[in-house]
């Protein structure tokens, strides 16, 4: 955790630290022309800058968590070419179950498991939760596609 801090107060740091010598090379210049760009975009161009999508986000913990997420995304990457949904994969390490994986879409819950130290049931667990996965998309993709959106749009159901 505080490797993380110390990361971002890094980066923090670095980023302020250029943001200033930027002004003040401004400054001594005399250029004065806006930070921001300001310049329109086409109409229907900002279309395709609401989200990023075909994320597969990895917050996991320990070697066993990685090497869970690892698994899952690569056959998930080989049989979904074109992924447009972005998926979260969270660890909650316990004592008693070793480590509960959890795979979220759009703030539910897809798949869950528990996986022990064992290797070989992390690459298992990807394979049940890539086909857990594709079929929940299937029929999430099948719902959205014939839901009526006369009101509201598909984020706001």
């Amino acid at each position: 955790m505080t490797l993380r801090i110390n990361k971002f107060l890094i980066i923090f740091f670095v980023y302020f630290s250029l943001h200033a010598s930027y002004l003040n090379a401004k400054e001594s210049t005399g250029d004065q022309s806006p930070i921001e760009d300001t310049q329109q975009l086409e109409d229907g161009a900002h279309d395709s800058l609401d989200e990023v999508n075909g994320l597969i986000i990895d917050r996991t913990m320990t070697r066993i968590g990685s090497m869970f997420y690892s698994e899952f995304a690569q056959q998930l990457n080989e049989s979904e070419e074109n992924l447009e949904e972005n998926l979260t994969i969270t660890e909650k390490t316990t004592a008693k179950f070793g480590t509960i994986m959890t795979i979220w879409h759009s703030q539910k819950v897809v798949f869950r498991t528990s996986l022990s130290p064992k290797m070989k049931e992390s690459k298992e667990q990807a394979a049940k939760a890539v086909k857990t996965v594709q079929d929940y998309l299937t029929k999430w993709r099948i719902q959205r596609m014939y839901s009526d959106t006369f009101d509201l749009a598909h984020d706001e159901i």
